[in-house]
């Protein structure tokens, strides 16, 4: 069933979900029709998916629950479901059958089982298919509990590295950090001043190495390890397209990304680095007049989405460190446009100056401003880091989601693999998490940083997004860069990624203070909507350090 937590009905007790592969979990309140007990009903697992449940070899009656939880219209939603492989049903519009929050158990199946596996299938033929529950009566065969995993090994130190632009604090040795299992509970925003040994930092230059501790939390318990630049890294850049080349272990692969180069200004122009198919996240009139090219980059050329599914990971960055790494997208992203910024150091070096090297920014909106943001996060090359409405995974606290019903860290790790697999036992209870994404702000610091949001959308989290970027500013304040952070959530459309008005005049400032030098530009503070307002000092029990 699509819900972590036991529920019943008729009797019967049903488990939390699992045995199964593909799907995002889903809930809502309120009433469904058709039932006297909502609970099962009010949860699903949406999209193709599969259960394969462990059995011996025998016969088994197999009941399914089915609800419609958001179409409100024929022909929307069309899926066919089997046991193994029978078919229950085919074509279903659950619309049609029970209309809008109704809930339908077709009659019973009874299936004979001969390779110690049931398998419940649904297919999706139009939008998603729909499960929220099932139940499994033995005939003459008996339900075999697996064995439990293997105990992970011990957690080992985390070996120092090689200092680059890249990556600054690489050569700080990081304690061991705890398997997940003895992280505590911590209610409130952590502390980000305070080392993974107990100790408050007291100096400017700490916060090397304690952004060490903070980035290396970060890839270990959210988005997965992304590997420093590789062996061999290579590439050519022409007035309108850059290539990248790539070579690490015996394993090469490439990727490409277009150039569009401003009207005005000189070479080397200073590029902003703009995500996917969403079209350019700011008003590329403004970018175009401050005299910043912009880089088209297409992140799926690097780690393409595939739903809910983690068996097949695709895309350049997965060509190198294989199907199977548990790295999620939004870090592998992040590695491509670090490649697309080692191609333009390279090109400098060699005589090409088409593009500056240390005037790169980024940008990007929805899914991809969750991948902008972690791009300016994993690489301190990157001068100035403008995501807008990143929601869930991006620039919400994950400690403040459901209090204004953002999307959970459920459904945000089941939509498709952006977050590292390392995340999954933090879905249900996001409050072991040692960090939270004010920190991971903290680790823009004290580079540019503009968020934009929209207090419009809750399922955006524009609240956590405004209370974690207050906590975040209280870093840029301690290293003395509290101007180089700003934060706009005062818009008045809620259209979701609009250019927007509002920010015109913070995001011209922005480009000239960080992708042009003008260190006399007007940037910083945080602007939020009455609408979606956070209060920080609910959230935290700390106070900001004067850093030497």
């Amino acid at each position: 069933m699509g819900s972590s937590e036991k529920v019943t009905y008729n009797g019967v007790e049903y488990q939390p979900d699992r045995f199964g592969t593909g799907g995002t979990p889903n809930a809502i309140t309120g009433d469904i029709k058709g039932v006297d007990e909502d609970a099962l009903f009010q949860s699903e697992k949406y999209g193709t998916q599969t259960y394969n449940v462990p059995v011996t070899n025998g016969n088994y009656r197999v009941v399914l629950h089915f609800a419609e939880l958001y179409q409100t219209a024929p022909n929307k939603r069309l899926f066919n479901a089997s046991v193994e492989g029978q078919s229950v049903f085919s074509n279903m519009d659950l619309f049609v059958l029970v209309g809008a929050k109704g809930a339908y158990t077709p009659p019973d199946i009874n299936v004979t089982v001969a390779d110690e596996s049931l398998t419940i299938s649904l297919e999706t033929l139009a939008d998603n298919a729909t499960l929220s529950g099932f139940a499994i009566y033995s005939i003459d065969g008996e339900f075999v509990e697996p064995p439990p995993p293997p105990p992970p090994p011990p957690p080992k130190p985390i070996e120092p590295g090689v200092v680059s632009a890249e990556n600054e604090g690489a050569d700080c040795v990081i304690p061991i950090l705890p398997a997940i299992a003895d992280l505590p509970v911590i209610a409130k925003l952590p502390d980000p001043f305070t080392k993974i040994e107990g100790d408050q930092i007291t100096k400017k230059e700490d916060w090397r190495c304690r952004r060490q501790e903070i980035l290396r939390q970060a890839e270990n318990y959210i988005y997965g390890f992304k590997p420093p630049k590789p062996d061999s890294v290579t590439g050519t850049i022409t007035n309108d397209k850059i290539t990248v080349n790539v070579t690490h272990n015996g394993k090469s692969t490439s990727f490409s990304a277009g150039i569009k180069l401003p009207s005005l200004g000189t070479a080397p122009y200073p590029a902003l680095v703009a995500f996917g198919s969403f079209g350019l996240a700011v008003d590329s009139a403004i970018v175009d007049s401050e005299g910043v090219a912009i880089i088209s980059y297409d992140p799926y050329a690097v780690g393409a989405e595939s739903g809910g599914s983690r068996s097949v990971k695709k895309g350049a960055f997965y060509d190198i460190y294989g199907s199977d790494s548990t790295t999620g997208l939004l870090a592998a992203w992040s590695w491509g446009v670090s490649r697309i910024i080692d191609v333009i150091e390279q090109a400098n070096t060699e005589g090409n100056t088409t593009l500056d090297p240390t005037h790169t920014g980024v940008t990007g909106c929805s899914r991809f401003g969750k991948g902008a943001f972690t791009v300016g996060v994993l690489d301190q090359r990157v001068a100035l880091t403008m995501p807008l409405e990143s929601g869930t995974g991006g620039v919400p606290a994950w400690r403040l989601l459901a209090g204004e019903g953002a999307q959970s860290a459920t459904s945000a790790y089941g939509e498709t693999y952006w977050l590292g697999d390392v995340f999954s036992p933090f879905t249900s209870s996001v409050t072991k998490l040692p960090i939270d994404t004010h920190e991971v702000i903290g680790l823009v610091a004290p580079r540019g940083l503009f968020i934009m949001d929209n207090p419009h959308i809750a399922n955006l989290g524009p609240k956590a997004a405004h209370t974690a970027a207050l906590a975040g500013q209280e870093v840029y304040k301690a290293l003395g860069a509290e101007s180089n952070i700003t934060y706009n959530s005062n818009v008045a459309s809620g259209t979701h990624c609009a250019i927007r008005a509002e920010f015109a005049d913070q995001l011209r400032q922005n480009l000239r203070k960080f992708m042009r030098g003008q260190s006399d530009a007007t940037t910083g503070g945080i602007t939020a909507s009455s609408k979606a307002q956070g209060n920080l000092e609910l959230w935290r029990e700390w106070t900001t350090p004067t850093l030497e």
